[in-house]
């Protein structure tokens, strides 16, 4: 695969297409994303019948890592390959748009809800870890009290995670480091140190692993040479094995934690499978109804607690039964809130934040053609 990468640097497939100069929205993946959010909110729920339960739900976060790190990293080198440069102001102010407006109406929705004297634990916990909420450093509160903090909003740490991420590997990526290969060999470098601190110091590196798992993917589809080989890995390997990968890759966490680097690669599999490999999983996954929940899985994600609390209010299940219909309940009301928070929130605010780096660039280029007409006058001046 180095190889690969170090010769497309060279000289173009004109047989192989880059996958990022193809059109940059991919049905398949929405679908993954959605069995992810399932899978987390059948974890939180806790609603396997106890045979199922070695199969955990919280690996759909490491699914989640492993898609963003592959569709950011991708959505930047498809730019750069078509304009020649990325814009990184443009980047942040997009993702700002995308993430910021939903999560802080989340929250302050959670911080008004927590108010009453009922609740007073709860809005104990959630003032201890209230400032790192406010500043995307929702992963501290779980690595310095997590005996104090147990707050219904500790599920956002996988955003303070992803938000590091996307502000710094941009930097690396495209400021610092100019072609394929350099970006490929750092990739694994640190892929490597987050996995050593993972094992040894800090559990959470995983997270970042995970994510620099789904960035190295996304270099080597950027590649017309090493997006050949994966290619021709895809097309020995059938669907129903991608899908006996990832339940082995359950498994494989079940037996040992430190299977879940396995597991990222699995997900790193399973979505070269899915994108270079016509299947009855990946037109599963594309269907409509299924994507449609993929679409919403960052609302329902945040507002799941929501959906898990009201429903506990109403519903105590005794039995397996009874918890797996909690957990698809739930599921279905999230879907709901999310859907209403999908129309009126996330579309609005992500076309702002388009329209904005839209005007921003048309500014510069205005400005950087009356730059041009000064410097052709003073020339004549001369």
């Amino acid at each position: 695969m180095a190889n690969n990468i170090e010769r497309s640097n060279r000289v173009a497939n004109p047989r192989v297409t880059p996958l990022e100069a193809e059109p940059g929205y991919y049905p398949v993946l929405d679908g993954l994303r959605a069995f992810s959010v399932l899978f987390v909110i059948f974890e939180h729920v806790n609603a396997l019948p106890s045979p199922l339960r070695h199969f955990h739900g919280y690996l759909g976060v490491d699914i989640f890592f492993v898609l963003s790190g592959f569709l950011i990293t991708g959505l930047l080198l498809r730019e750069e390959r078509l304009t020649g440069k990325v814009d990184l102001a443009g980047f942040y102010i997009r993702r700002a748009f995308r993430i910021l407006p939903l999560y802080f109406l989340v929250l302050f929705t959670y911080v008004i809800m927590l108010q009453p004297a009922s609740k007073i634990a709860k809005w104990t916990q959630m003032k201890a870890a209230l400032p790192f909420f406010l500043t995307f450093n929702n992963d501290i509160p779980l690595i310095l009290m997590p005996d104090r903090v147990g707050t219904i909003f500790g599920l956002s740490w996988t955003l303070g995670i992803e938000e590091k991420f996307y502000f710094f590997w941009p930097l690396i990526c495209f400021i610092a480091l100019g072609t394929l290969r350099k970006r490929f060999f750092v990739g694994w470098i640190l892929y490597g140190l987050s996995a050593t601190l993972a094992l040894f110091i800090f559990p959470m590196g995983r997270a970042y692993a995970g994510l620099i798992v789904g960035a190295i993917l996304a270099i080597a589809f950027s590649s017309p040479a090493a997006l050949e080989s994966l290619r021709r890995l895809a097309s020995r390997i059938p669907a129903g094995a991608i899908l006996a990968l990832v339940v082995i890759g359950f498994w494989l966490v079940d037996v040992s934690q430190r299977s879940v680097f396995a597991f990222s690669w699995i997900i790193g599999l399973t979505v070269t499978s899915l994108l270079l490999r016509k299947s009855w999983l990946s037109r599963f996954l594309s269907l409509n109804w299924v994507v449609w929940f993929g679409k919403r899985s960052y609302a329902m994600y945040l507002i799941q607690g929501f959906a898990i609390e009201s429903l506990l209010l109403v519903f105590h299940p005794g039995s397996a039964a009874g918890e797996v219909g909690l957990a698809i309940a739930a599921f279905i009301l999230a879907s709901l809130g999310a859907a209403l928070l999908h129309r009126f929130v996330e579309e609005p605010a992500r076309g702002f934040g388009k329209r904005m780096v839209t005007l921003r660039n048309a500014h510069k280029l205005q400005r950087e053609r009356v730059e041009a007409s000064m410097r052709v006058f003073e020339t004549q001046a001369e």
